[in-house]
């Protein structure tokens, strides 16, 4: 008897093509809903994985001088520069400490990228309206980025909006 005859690996990729462009696109409604879940120091965030691009270790950097403390450096990212910034130096005035799962998130920009520093990536976390919660108090460095908080296996992530710390002219400022 013959085995089967295995699926030509063009018609996987046009399959799995076609099952990405019917899944809902994170943050709406639909069932499977999900988003970039990764600590930064004791917070849960949830990353639109429409705002986000690769996530890459740490690599060796290139110190810029004169600019602001959370600028760790820029890095070349397949040809491309790119910042790199502590995010919770950043936001909090506190330096990450850098571990194992330490990783950089890369954020495409218009005119550049940048790469945040995160303590941990969790995996895909679901965050559809069924999952959504009130936003309970946090801390005021972190809410102006806040979009939403959600409840995943009783634990309290909160939607990151990586658009307004793109916006936020302090961000824009890393010179000292």
């Amino acid at each position: 008897m013959a085995a089967p005859a295995r699926p030509h690996p063009f018609d996987q990729l046009l399959e799995l093509e076609r099952r990405s462009q019917a899944a809902p696109a994170p943050g709406s409604a639909g069932a499977g809903v999900g988003a970039l879940g990764l600590r930064l120091g004791g917070t849960q965030l949830l990353f639109d994985l429409r705002e986000t691009g690769e996530i890459v270790p740490l690599p060796r950097l290139t110190q810029v001088p004169g600019a602001q403390p959370w600028l760790l450096g820029i890095m070349s990212l397949r040809g491309r520069i790119t910042t790199v910034i502590d995010l919770l130096d950043f936001l909090t005035g506190r330096r990450s400490v850098v571990g194992p799962r330490s990783r950089l998130v890369v954020v495409p920009g218009e005119a550049w990228s940048y790469a945040l520093l995160v303590d941990e990536i969790v995996g895909m976390r679901p965050s559809g309206t069924a999952n959504r919660r009130p936003l309970p108090a946090v801390d005021p460095t972190l809410r102006p980025y806040l979009r939403d908080a959600y409840e995943v296996d009783g634990s309290l992530w909160f939607a990151f909006d990586l658009g307004r710390l793109l916006a936020d002219p302090r961000f824009m400022a890393a010179a000292l």
